[in-house]
């Protein structure tokens, strides 16, 4: 099988007590790495605080081994074209019962409950204290059903201005 490379930069395979893994995307909330495990190699048991995993086989059979917080114990084999999810806080490990290359991607997912609401929405509202009207900008036409006020370049800057409009 190639190797998997998504993201840019030299490659930076690390070497572990089981096998190696490849870092081959990565952004604020996903990192996917390209495992390769030796037969009979292992990981530490760990737990993410933060990161979901989901590992995918492509060559081989993995065993994942993880520990629910009732402490109950679940053991997923996977073959190739297979792949299993465990959340995050979730203790687990993993081993390879055969020479096995496998996707890992770490996620984390937004808080759903991440918002601060000071206002409630509606269809129209008088005009929030420190908050005008579109109409009541400079600059506005009510006829281009804009729902911004476009910042013109103050002049000779280059740069757009402090105010709508341009004007300061």
């Amino acid at each position: 099988m190639p190797a998997l490379r998504i993201s840019k930069g030299d490659p930076m395979i690390q070497g572990k007590a089981w096998g190696t893994t490849e870092e081959v995307f990565k952004t604020a909330d996903i990192s996917i790495h390209d495992l390769r495990i030796r037969a009979g190699g292992f990981c530490s048991e760990h737990r993410h605080r933060a990161k979901h995993n989901w590992f995918f086989v492509f060559e081989g059979h993995l065993e994942i081994l993880s520990w629910q917080p009732s402490g109950k114990a679940d053991l997923t084999l996977l073959g190739p074209g297979q792949g299993t999810t465990i959340k995050a806080g979730i203790w687990h490990r993993f081993k390879a019962l055969t020479e096995t290359r496998a996707l890992e991607l770490y996620w984390t997912e937004l808080d759903p409950d991440d918002i601060e609401r000071r206002t409630e929405g509606g269809p129209e509202e008088e005009n929030a204290p420190g908050c005008p009207r579109n109409a009541d900008l400079p600059g506005h036409d009510p006829g281009s059903g804009a729902l911004y006020v476009k910042k013109e370049a103050a002049a000779g800057s280059g740069k757009g201005g402090d105010s709508p409009g341009g004007q300061r």
